[in-house]
C-alpha cells in the first residue's frame, strides 16, 4: 500500500507577553491657541493668479468640538471657521481635527462665489498647520514607563521590559484643556542569571 501523507501541522507560536501602563496627557487650551496662532498667521493661499492671507487665528474653547477661526484677506476675504472633534495620529504623535466642517463668514456675495471651488484648498492649509504635537510628551513618560514596569523579581530571575506601543482610548475636552488617556505596551521577558542560580547551560 502507499503511504498515506500525514495532515499538515497547525502550529501556534506563543506571543510573548505584553504589558500595558496606562497614562494621562493634556494640552491646555492656550497652548493650543498659540500652536494655532504661530501654525496659521501669515500664511499664503495662491490658486489661479489670486492669493489670500491668514491675518490671525484664533481657538476658542470647546466642550464638544473645536472650532478654529481664520481671518483671511486679500482675494479671499473673510472669516473661515473649521470644526472638528479632537483625533490623535499614531504615525506622527500629534493630535489634530478630523471630520471638519467648513463655514466662511463675509458680506461679499462675490467671495462667496469665488469661495465655493476652494473649500479643499483652504480646508487643507489650515488642518496641515492645526496639529498639536504629543511625542515629546509621550517621550518623557516612556523612560518613566519602562522604570516603573521593571520590577525587582527574586534572585536569579529579572524582569526587562521595552516600550514600543502606544495606545489611545480616549479624547476629551475639559474646562481648560484638551484631555487624552492611552496606554504604552511594551514586552516582557523574564531573564535569569545563571551564575545566581549555581547552574550551567547545557552546551549543545
Amino acid at each position: 500500500m502507499p503511504p498515506t501523507p500525514l495532515p499538515a501541522l497547525n502550529l501556534t507560536l506563543p506571543r510573548q507577553p505584553a504589558t500595558r501602563l496606562p497614562f494621562r496627557l493634556a494640552v491646555s487650551f492656550t497652548d493650543a491657541a498659540r500652536l494655532v496662532e504661530i501654525g496659521l498667521a501669515g500664511q499664503q493661499l495662491t490658486w489661479d493668479g489670486k492669493s489670500a492671507r491668514v491675518e490671525a487665528a484664533r481657538l476658542p474653547p470647546g466642550s464638544e468640538k473645536l472650532t478654529i477661526e481664520a481671518v483671511l484677506s486679500g482675494d479671499l476675504g473673510g472669516t473661515v471657521r473649521l470644526s472638528g472633534k479632537p483625533a490623535f495620529g499614531a504615525t506622527t504623535r500629534e493630535l489634530y481635527l478630523a471630520g471638519l466642517a467648513y463655514e466662511l463668514e463675509t458680506g461679499d456675495t462675490l467671495v462667496r462665489s469665488l469661495d465655493a471651488s476652494l473649500h479643499d484648498l483652504i480646508r487643507g492649509t489650515i488642518a496641515a498647520r492645526a496639529r498639536w504635537p504629543l511625542a515629546d510628551k509621550i517621550a518623557t513618560f516612556q523612560p518613566r514607563a519602562e522604570q516603573a514596569i521593571n520590577r525587582a523579581l527574586p534572585a536569579p530571575f529579572r524582569l526587562r521590559t521595552s516600550v514600543n506601543d502606544i495606545a489611545l482610548m480616549d479624547i476629551h475636552l475639559s474646562e481648560g484643556a484638551i484631555g487624552v488617556k492611552g496606554s504604552v505596551e511594551g514586552k516582557a521577558e523574564v531573564l535569569v542569571d545563571w551564575s545566581l542560580a549555581g547552574c550551567r547551560r547545557l552546551s549543545r
